[in-house]
């Protein structure tokens, strides 16, 4: 019975402490996303980002901008996500600096939704819902 105990003790540690990543399913990363706003948030566009995978973790992301003054826009792009799969780094390619390099902590990924935060500033968030 003591045997039983400790066993089902170490069951639970072990599902409580492997729970973190559940939010991350870097599977569903592919497809297209929308940028979400929230309620009360006026927006006069939108912006897509469409990850096509070439590795488990790395590349490409088309960024698509419109914006009601600013006019539309198409980025093409690179991506790599760290080892962990919590992070995930837009850069423009191998060759030349890319001013715009920018690096997410992702907070969750399923099928249905992105949520994540640039990296050093964790209060802003973005989210996304996946349209195909």
């Amino acid at each position: 019975m003591k045997y039983l105990n400790v066993l089902l003790l170490a069951l639970f540690v072990f599902s409580f402490a492997s729970c973190g990543d559940d939010d991350i399913e870097i599977a569903s990363l592919a497809g297209k996303w929308i940028k979400v706003y929230d309620e009360g948030v006026a927006t006069d566009g939108y912006v897509y980002y469409t990850f096509t995978q070439k590795t488990e973790r790395t590349g490409f992301v088309l960024i698509e901008v419109s914006d009601v003054f600013a006019g539309d826009s198409q980025y093409e792009r690179e991506f790599a996500l760290s080892k962990d799969y919590k992070q995930i780094t837009i850069f423009k390619g191998m060759y030349g600096g890319d001013p715009e390099t920018q690096t997410y902590n992702i907070i969750s990924l399923n099928s249905k939704r992105l949520t994540w935060s640039l990296d050093g500033h964790s209060d802003i968030e973005e989210n996304f819902e996946k349209i195909n």
